[in-house]
């Protein structure tokens, strides 16, 4: 498979069919980080190319996106403010693309501008100021023996 064939492939397999996800996995928390990356990285790609795109890209890109926000909180899918962050900044980037073509979305700004308000409120005065990794129940260490039994 050509790198071109294998870039269509992991992109158009990022939903579970129904668009309900938007990672490139079964839904789990396991790849939300990665695939927050993912879409930041295909983003990046999308202004690399600046024109020489397809609408095969570039449309399943978008919607993926747009479907991730809708189903997934504006990206809030997790208590990890990182995790989010990643969405955050690939959602941005993907929209300075969609801008720089003459469109836009409503979608993916207010996706991000949610990430950003919960980063904000997650601020703490601890270890002296920073953003929290983690805000949610049970601690960090808990929830991640929960999610990979082995770690």
């Amino acid at each position: 498979m050509s790198p071109k064939h294998y870039v269509m492939f992991v992109l158009l397999s990022w939903h579970n069919q129904d668009g309900s996800v938007g990672l490139w996995s079964d839904g789990s928390y396991r790849l939300w980080w990665p695939s927050g990356v993912g879409l930041w990285s295909y983003a990046e790609f999308l202004h690399t190319m600046k024109g020489r795109t397809t609408d095969k890209l570039y449309l399943p890109l978008r919607w993926a996106a747009i479907q991730t926000a809708k189903n997934k909180n504006n990206y809030k899918h997790t208590n990890y403010t990182d995790d989010q962050a990643w969405w955050a900044n690939g959602a941005i980037r993907l929209e300075q693309y969609i801008r720089s073509i003459g469109d836009a979305t409503v979608e993916l700004v207010n996706a991000s501008q949610a990430v950003i308000d919960d980063n904000i409120a997650h601020e703490t005065n601890d270890c002296d100021g920073g953003i929290l990794w983690y805000y949610g129940t049970p601690p960090p260490d808990d929830h991640i023996k929960q999610l990979y039994p082995t770690y």
